[in-house]
This record gives C-alpha cells, structure tokens and sequence, in this order.
C-alpha cells in the first residue's frame, strides 16, 4: 500500500512541477489574453473606441480612426481593435461582461463596435456554440463561476472539452497548449525553409493583416484561397431571420445598461462574398436588423472602399496598406451618423 501511495505521489509531482512552472512563466512573462489588453487600456482611464469581431475586422486601424475623431471634434480619442480569428458572439459578451465587472466605471464614455459579416450579425442564441472547435482558447479566460458551470453540463460538450474548459478557465498553461504547437510547426517550418535557403515570407510580405492568421506562404495562402470560395459559395443559402433575440440583443442590453455606445458595422469582404450576400434573402435579413439596431439606439454602418479580389491576397482579408482607407470610410460614415442624431462625442 505504501509502495504505491509512494508511486502516486511521484507521478502526481513529476505533472505538477512541470505545470507550476510553465504557469508561472506564462503569467509573468506572456503578453495579455485578449480582454486583457482592453482591461490594461480601461485601468489607465484612455480607451474611448473598442472594435470587436473576426480577423476581417483588422482592418480598422485605430489610427486613422482616432485622427478622424479629434479632426471632426477636436476631443481625445482612444481606440483599440481586439479583432479575432475564430471569434463568437458569445465570446464577446463573455469577455465583455468580464471587463464590465473589472472596470465599470470605464464603461460610461466608451463606444463599443461589432464587426459584421455583410451587415448580417450571427443569431446564435446560449443553446448554440459558443466557441469555434479550431479555437476554444479564445472563450476559456473570460469563464466565471456561473458561465463555466452552465458550459459544463451542456450535454452537447465532450469529455475532452470539458477537461479542457474545468482547467483552462483557470490555468494560462492550459490555454496555451494549442499556442505552443502552433508555434512549434511554426518555428519547424521556419528552420525547414532556411535550411533549404528560401527567405520566409511574413504577413507583411503579402500585405495582409498580422490578425489575420494565414500561413503567409503559398501553400498557405492556397488553402486559405479554396476554403474562401467554398464559403463564398456556402453564403448563397441563407435563410431570413426574423428577429435577433439571443446573445447579440443579450449584449446590446448588457452595453446600453452600463453607459455604452453600441455600433454595428459592416467588415470589408472580396467580391464573391459580398455577391452572396447581395442576394435577396440576405439583402432583407440586412435591412431588417438595420431597422432593429434603430430600435437599440444603434446603427448599422456599411462603409465603403473600391476593392478588387486581388486586393483580398488570401480570398478573406483585405490589404493592409488598404486598411486607413476602409477605416476613414468607416470613421466617416460614424461621424455622419453621430452628427445626424445630434449625440455628443464625450472629451
């Protein structure tokens, strides 16, 4: 009994050494999670302006956005893009609600954007998913007791997932290990084309957003370009929606109720996309939620650039070096709409 009491225990430290230490290293060393760096921002009292959605969504640049504001206002201005690959509704009221509870106060003069595809929002409700099964690190952070609890006992969540949520919502260790070998190929590949004498392409190299998450090489930027014409064309089968009565309305109430300014939107999408999503059904589903936004004292906005598909390297993302000219487009279109409705931009 002793002998294996004995063994117990020296497996159970020869796991938990390991794991304390690479805890330890990632909480003072590793940047912030997501939320986090928005929460940073709010404790020094700055940020003014949070742009929310996926990876298209890099295309703000906060920038070009904070000079349209202090040019149109002459008033200090703060943005921050926390645009995400993978991201879900649900994960932005899960994060946002955990920064309303850290910074409340920090919420009476901020204005909150939510990046759309196509003008159209997701009408996930809390019995849908919440995270994408490519990208569960992104929801882990932001779980507090009553959330977490209610995720676990979802009889849709597998074992392997709820292992991973039970630890992860506590341990950045857990949460990193999709990270870590992400890295890993990452930096295997790099050795691999330098070994071979190639120069490694970077996402600055193709023009394309660092949030943006392709493999900047062309075995890459192919896959990415398939699997961008097959969504393309999945787009094409909407159904209409008669109401967005789940997580979106959820997280308007839960903004507007804390002092903040909601807007909606529309990311930038390549030519194919945009046609799908010019079609009738989706052409109505757009003009309906524009109608409710009215209605939750929001909008929604649909700035405008000339853009070709070569300006989409990937068949998703458009151009870096276009993103001030996207940006002022959308600053411009908020400004009218600010103006229009004689609400006051906070100093």
């Amino acid at each position: 009994m002793r002998e294996s009491t004995r063994f117990l225990t020296k497996s159970a430290l020869f796991l938990l050494i390991p794991w304390l230490l690479a805890e330890t290293s990632l909480r003072a060393f590793s940047g912030p999670d997501w939320f986090e760096r928005a929460d940073a921002e709010m404790r020094a009292g700055s940020l003014s302006y949070l742009f929310l959605g996926s990876s298209r969504t890099a295309a703000v640049d906060p920038a070009t956005f904070e000079n349209t504001i202090r040019r149109e206002f002459s008033s200090s201005a703060h943005a921050m893009n926390l645009a995400m690959g993978y991201s879900t509704v649900a994960e932005y009221h899960l994060g946002l609600r955990w920064l309303l509870e850290r910074r409340p106060e920090a919420f009476k003069n901020l204005t909150v954007f939510f990046g759309i595809q196509g003008g159209i929002p997701a009408n996930d409700h809390w019995t849908d998913p919440w995270f994408h099964p490519d990208k569960p690190a992104n929801l882990a952070p932001w779980l507090t007791g009553f959330s977490l609890k209610t995720l676990l006992v979802r009889p849709d969540l597998d074992l392997s997932s709820r292992a991973y949520f039970a630890l992860g919502a506590f341990s950045k260790a857990i949460r990193s290990v999709q990270g870590i070998r992400g890295y890993l190929l990452d930096r295997t590949r790099a050795i691999l084309l330098a070994l071979s004498g190639k120069q490694r392409p970077s996402a600055s190299t193709i023009d394309l957003p660092t949030a943006a998450g392709i493999r900047p090489d062309e075995a890459g930027l192919a896959v990415a370009r398939a699997q961008a014409e097959q969504y393309a064309e999945s787009l094409r089968n909407q159904h209409s929606i008669a109401a967005w009565d789940g997580i979106v309305s959820d997280t308007v109430r839960m903004l507007e109720n804390a002092g903040a300014r909601v807007v909606f939107f529309s990311e930038p999408m390549p030519p194919e996309m945009s046609e799908a999503l010019s079609l009738p059904i989706a052409t109505e589903n757009r003009s309906r939620f524009s109608t409710l936004a009215r209605t939750w004292n929001s909008t929604l906005l649909e700035p405008h650039i000339d853009a070709s598909a070569r300006d989409f390297p990937d068949g998703w993302h458009l151009r870096a070096s276009l993103g001030p000219a996207y940006t002022d487009s959308l600053a411009a279109a908020y400004v009218r709409w600010l103006k229009g409705n004689s609400r006051r931009i906070s100093d």
